[in-house]
Order: structure tokens, then sequence, then C-alpha cells
């Protein structure tokens, strides 16, 4: 089966918490470019493996720029 190969279209939310480390973490939730669930991504600014995810009143969530 062939598959069509999705590329990367819009962010739709983003926040940031610390790590268990106190270590930055930008999280991206991101649409394909038929508007289809793609990825969550996490990534922690200096590389290093995420040690657990947040409380959620830990997550500051960051205003969307198409809001």
């Amino acid at each position: 089966m062939i598959t069509k190969t999705r590329k990367l279209g819009n962010v739709i939310a983003e926040c940031e918490f610390n790590d268990a480390d106190d270590v930055l973490v930008s999280a991206t939730l991101n649409l394909d470019e038929q508007n289809r669930l793609f990825e969550l991504d996490l990534w922690k600014v200096d590389f290093t493996p995420l040690i657990s995810l947040p409380n959620p009143e830990k997550i500051q969530f960051k205003k969307h720029l198409n809001s």
C-alpha cells in the first residue's frame, strides 16, 4: 500500500512548563496540511530527556498566533 507523506501544517496550541530538574520544556500540538492531528512535540531546551509530565496547574499556555 502506498501512502501519501503527511507534512506539518499549523500549530494549534503551545505551552511551556518546567521539568522536574527545573529545565524549561516547550510543548506544541500540530496539525498536518489537511488540518488533521499530526504530532505533539515536546522539546526540552537543553535536549536532555524529559523526566516527567507536569501537574496541569504548572502548565503555562501561550496565546496562539491565529487566535
